[in-house]
């Protein structure tokens, strides 16, 4: 393993450094980050960072097929446009976590801020503690994994992908509708599956039972699951945990 410095390199040296060392097959750790934006940006190759400390803004953004450990915390935006790859953050993360990711598995040991997952596309975020306002704001596709608690207006105009909380949700926003998990069972046991597949042998989540701890609260879109299917929205025996969100829009 390759080890850089940012006590003696710019973030831009490094990431130039990170790009070759990449391509020529080369694990990466950066030593002294000191919380530096930008760290890890425009990475296209499989390369396995290891950042001792804590990373600013954006690290790992517009990267595709690596695979970042970040050993303490992020500010925001971890994973930005991610298409491909992982980022494990031991410690807790900023704003707009996973935003517009199209396919990473992003987990978060810690909380995260606000407007996780915003405009996801395709993918997993996982948070192993609590998220903040907004999670699931404008969200495309993917899946969103909450192991504590959820703030406000979960799933803010979301129009298609799922989010799982297994805390307590605080309320949930326009065009986002709770589900009983009975009927997702697949999906949970899917996702289950996805993550002991690729990130969970390494990050230690095989102490959560994903299944049993996701089954409080299934979140998913009003307008996503009209497209899905007409009746999709008025379901027979609809109970209070399976109610539609008060502010909502008819589906286009």
């Amino acid at each position: 393993m390759v080890a850089l410095d940012l006590a003696q390199l710019s973030v831009r040296e490094a990431n130039t450094r990170l790009r070759t060392l990449g391509e020529a097959g080369e694990d990466v750790e950066i030593l002294n980050p000191d919380a530096r934006h930008h760290i890890g940006v425009g990475l296209t190759a499989p390369v396995r960072v290891s950042v001792r400390g804590s990373a600013g803004y954006f690290c790992a953004g517009l990267t595709d097929q690596a695979h970042f450990n970040v050993s303490h915390n992020v500010g925001w935006g971890v994973g930005d446009n991610m298409y491909s790859g992982s980022v494990v953050v031991g410690g807790n993360a900023g704003a707009i976590p996973g935003v517009a990711i199209r396919g990473a598995e992003i987990v978060i040991h810690g909380n995260m801020g606000s407007r996780a997952g915003q405009v996801m596309k395709a993918g997993t975020l996982c948070c192993v503690g609590n998220a903040n306002f907004m999670a699931g704001y404008m969200m495309y596709g993917g899946r969103i994994i909450i192991l504590g608690d959820s703030g406000e207006r979960l799933g803010e105009d979301m129009s298609a992908g799922e989010i799982f909380v297994a805390g307590k949700v605080e309320n949930l926003g326009s065009d986002a509708m709770l589900t009983d998990t009975d009927q997702v069972d697949g999906d949970i046991s899917a996702c289950k599956g996805t993550l002991h597949g690729g990130l969970v042998a390494q990050i230690g989540l095989h102490g959560h039972d994903l299944p049993h701890a996701a089954e409080h609260a299934h979140v998913s879109s009003q307008v996503g699951a009209a497209h899905r299917h007409a009746d999709a929205i008025a379901l027979p025996g609809q109970q209070l945990h399976q109610m539609i969100a008060d502010k909502s829009r008819p589906a286009e």
